[in-house]
């Protein structure tokens, strides 16, 4: 619709008016004698009627009028509501560049996230590195511990053959002196 619309309804009402006036002047019966009664019943039926004719196009032309100013302002609302429409269009590009930002700053933090975990597995591997060589040590441990053990137990044999020669030889010495005790004693 035009801004200009007063005017262009006042030119359109000013031609509707006309309209009514050449269709009022079509719808004129034409000039018949008549007799008196039935002329002035017709006078007053198409003077009637002529009024009926001239409201009826004053209310289809003011109808008119109203639906085009109705136009005209959900013209004017449409126009509001596109520039609203405008604005929410900027908003939401807005809205999806900081989605785009977040995108990106969450892939990064993805990258921070697989650094870490190969850091993790780097000390994953250490770990067992280092149970491998406690496994070793452990190894080594037992083997030692099995050397002192047999050492240990062959000490004790060792120990054990001299303690028996050791109460043999002195339970011999004693054997021996006892005997040489008596035996001097029982002869003399």
């Amino acid at each position: 619709m035009k801004d200009n619309y007063p005017d262009e309804a006042k030119e359109k009402t000013s031609k509707q008016e006309e309209r009514v006036a050449e269709s009022s002047a079509l719808y004129a019966a034409p000039e018949v004698p008549a007799a008196p009664d039935e002329l002035s019943a017709r006078n007053y039926f198409e003077k009637f009627l002529d009024q009926r004719f001239v409201a009826i196009e004053i209310k289809i032309n003011s109808l008119k009028e109203l639906f085009q100013h109705t136009l005209v302002q959900v013209d004017r609302r449409f126009e509001q509501s596109d520039k609203g429409f405008g604005q929410i269009d900027n908003r939401f590009e807005q809205v999806e560049k900081r989605f785009e930002q977040i995108d990106n700053r969450f892939e990064q933090i993805d990258n921070r996230f697989d650094q870490i975990d190969n850091r993790f597995d780097q000390i994953d591997n250490r770990f067992e590195q280092v149970d491998k060589r406690f496994e070793e040590v452990d190894l080594r441990f037992k083997e030692i511990q099995t050397h002192f053990d047999q050492r240990f137990n062959q000490l004790l044999n060792k120990i054990d053959v001299q303690y028996r020669w050791v109460i043999g030889l002195i339970a011999g010495t004693f054997l021996t002196f006892l005997g040489t005790i008596l035996v001097t004693v029982f002869l003399r």
